[in-house]
């Protein structure tokens, strides 16, 4: 899968249909979530609603998969690629995470706190995570 990165703002929001979030607490290290249903970790992400913007989705699946109640967030970057054969557009969000509430009861089962992104054998989609997380970090 190629992925192409774009400025933020170049793909109207509208366009959106995934969100990213490099979620980092104050003590510098990075958040990662753990499905229910795997046992490997990702960034916190998912897609974009119908009827809210991709900031209003960042936000949302920020609190939805780890918790964050106190967050500062901005847009990094957006990105095209491929998803089910269709091209399709993404935005990496930067979340700032001052405080962290109960994780809500939904499809993740755990949070975690790491210095870095977890190896390759630990990760969910391997083949794009280490991709987005090292191009995103470029622009914080």
């Amino acid at each position: 899968m190629s992925i192409k990165f774009l400025p933020a703002n170049t793909v109207n929001d509208d366009q959106i249909v995934f969100v990213i979030l490099m979620a980092q607490r104050p003590n510098g290290k990075w958040l990662f979530v753990r499905h229910r249903d795997r046992i490997t970790w990702e960034m916190p992400a998912g897609h974009r609603e119908e009827g809210e913007t991709a900031l209003e989705g960042a936000k949302r699946e920020l609190y939805e998969e780890t918790g964050a109640i106190k967050f500062n967030i901005r847009s990094l970057l957006q990105y095209e690629g491929e998803y089910k054969g269709d091209k399709v557009f993404g935005e990496i969000f930067y979340a700032d995470v001052e405080k962290l509430g109960n994780l809500p009861p939904f499809e993740i089962a755990e949070v975690t706190e790491l210095e870095t992104i977890p190896s390759i054998d630990q990760l969910s989609y391997p083949e794009l995570q280490p991709i987005f997380f090292r191009e995103a970090k470029k622009y914080i």
